[in-house]
């Protein structure tokens, strides 16, 4: 129930360092507009689909999002 309960979206405003969302189309553990409402939260967030994949992106659409992961790791490093 803590869980279901703990909400840190207002602290989120205060992240200053580079931030990628990558989201499963088909999550329906986490809600894809339930995602945004995090992205939105956080300044300069980037927010990345995978098609075709559910909550467990990172195995389910493991090309894309390895190669979405090292873009963006290229890209602030």
């Amino acid at each position: 129930r803590a869980l279901g309960r703990f909400n840190s979206v207002e602290r989120l405003k205060s992240l200053r360092k580079p931030v990628l969302v990558i989201s499963g189309e088909n999550d329906t553990t986490v809600p894809l507009q339930e995602q945004q409402v995090l992205v939105d939260a956080i300044p300069g967030a980037r927010h990345v689909i995978i098609p075709r994949a559910g909550h467990a992106v990172s195995v389910e659409g493991v090309e894309l999002f390895n190669k979405t992961l090292l873009t963006f790791l290229s890209e602030i490093g």
